[in-house]
């Protein structure tokens, strides 16, 4: 079990299809205030460093859950390893708006480690408050989806590119924002990836300014079906089978109860 109580892997989820294909997962709202730390909860190691960001104040509790609050001048959390840019991925993360006029809101980033990014996916404005989801691919922007009206409110977005590189769909709360003819080449790279701010694109406004929270990449393109299941609430994918949960909380009661029984302590 993940941090306890959260599911680790497929067979200890409640949904277990939410783990098919995830190479990479941060969630601050399970993990919970870790101190620059953020650990990758797949399991492979990709954990990175809060970079240019204060722990005690950038940890923030928003709905009861903890997230990562970015200032979208300089914070980012960096250092995540090796996630191949292919054909066929999901990248799906929930976002809290800080500003609703910034320029652009750029929440995943994969990138060459002394580059500027193979990929990234955010949200950018098109006039007002008005903005439009787009995604960068190896050598330029594939296009923008559906636009629809920012606020500063809690939102799940997801990007996809199909296993045939051909079309990229965008999402918002489960919603299709639009899907989009893919004509940019993809280039087999294994990468070093960041959320909420590129470190080769800082200066240029490729920030985010908001909270973000439960982030996760998949090597597949995901189900419209199943981006409606992420889209219902943060943290859902690490959410255990009834089964399990009850199995794990018995025992560590038994754990506790052994102790006393053998007068070993509360």
């Amino acid at each position: 079990m993940l941090w306890g109580r959260y599911a680790s892997n497929a067979s200890e989820a409640r949904y277990p299809q939410l783990w098919r294909g995830r190479v990479f997962g941060v969630c601050p709202s399970v993990q919970g205030p870790t101190g620059l730390n953020l650990y990758d909860t797949t399991g492979r190691g990709r954990h990175g460093t809060l970079t240019n960001m204060d722990a005690p104040t950038d940890w923030v509790l928003s709905q009861g859950l903890y997230s990562l609050d970015f200032d979208g001048t300089n914070d980012y959390v960096g250092g995540f390893r090796n996630i191949q840019v292919s054909a066929g991925l999901t990248i799906s993360a929930w976002f809290a708006a800080g500003s609703t006029s910034k320029v652009r809101h750029s929440i995943y980033f994969g990138s060459n480690a002394d580059q500027s990014p193979d990929i990234y996916a955010h949200i950018e404005q098109v006039s007002g408050t008005t903005y439009a989801p787009n995604l960068y691919l190896s050598n330029g922007y594939v296009g923008v989806g559906t636009s629809f009206t920012l606020d500063s409110v809690w939102h799940h977005y997801a990007w996809t590119l199909s296993a045939d590189a051909a079309t990229v769909r965008y999402y918002q709360d489960g919603k299709s924002l639009g899907t989009v003819a893919n004509s940019r080449t993809i280039l087999q790279d294994n990468d070093s990836g960041s959320i909420g701010g590129s470190f080769a694109l800082i200066s240029l406004g490729f920030t985010a300014l908001g909270k973000i929270d439960d982030v996760a990449r998949y090597s597949r393109e995901l189900t419209a079906g199943e981006i409606r299941l992420l889209a219902r609430r943060r943290g859902i994918a690490y959410e255990a089978r009834r089964d399990v949960f009850g199995w794990a909380s018995f025992s560590a009661y038994w754990a506790r109860r052994q102790n006393q029984i053998i007068g070993g302590g509360v």
